[in-house]
């Protein structure tokens, strides 16, 4: 009562949970080195490095046979400070550099080089994105996963098996229901 509480100090209670509760073991999540590859599936894996091989594989061959590269009109471009010329290796390392914040250096001089090189950045571009925004989701999500918190969710899940103890008060709880659920179902 409030007369009472000006002369006797009261504490508030700190376990104030009434009825059956449920102890658990808790869950242990795994860990993996890898677990930042399982944001995207592995097909789309795979694609990206198809994509990356391809995209290489097409900026060589536009760079040997283009009359404006490099290897193809050395006397055009004496004059420039990197005379870079793209060999397959190269082409596997601007790639790969192309998708970091450094870059890749100098682009090829050809024209059909340089549509294949700003086609791979906006793919890259768009793959970082998206990786970034699946990323950003998956942590979250695998954050949220919530293990059973009611007799409710224990009840609607198949996975763990529980049963009350033989002559207990949650047994008699749950006879008395599985009473009231067959006289009125």
């Amino acid at each position: 009562m409030a007369e009472r509480e000006n002369v006797v100090d009261f504490t508030v209670p700190y376990y104030d949970l009434v009825g059956i509760t449920i102890l658990m073991k808790k869950p242990k999540a795994p860990t993996s080195l890898f677990k930042f590859l399982t944001v995207l599936e592995q097909d789309v894996w795979l694609c990206i490095l198809a994509a990356y091989f391809f995209t290489s594989f097409l900026m060589w061959v536009f760079d040997r046979w283009s009359p404006y590269s490099y290897q193809n009109n050395r006397e055009k471009y004496k004059d420039d400070e990197e005379k870079r010329e793209f060999n397959l290796k190269e082409c596997l390392w601007f790639c790969m550099t192309s998708l970091t914040p450094q870059g890749g250096g100098e682009a090829p001089k050809n024209l059909s080089g340089r549509l294949v090189a700003a086609t791979w950045w906006l793919f890259g571009f768009i793959i970082i994105a998206s990786y970034t925004a699946n990323l950003a989701a998956f942590l979250t999500v695998s954050r949220l996963d919530t293990p059973v918190e009611s007799l409710d969710d224990l009840s609607k899940q198949y996975k763990i098996q529980y049963s009350p103890l033989n002559g207990s008060s949650a047994m008699t709880y749950f006879q008395r229901m599985s009473d009231i659920e067959n006289r009125f179902y």
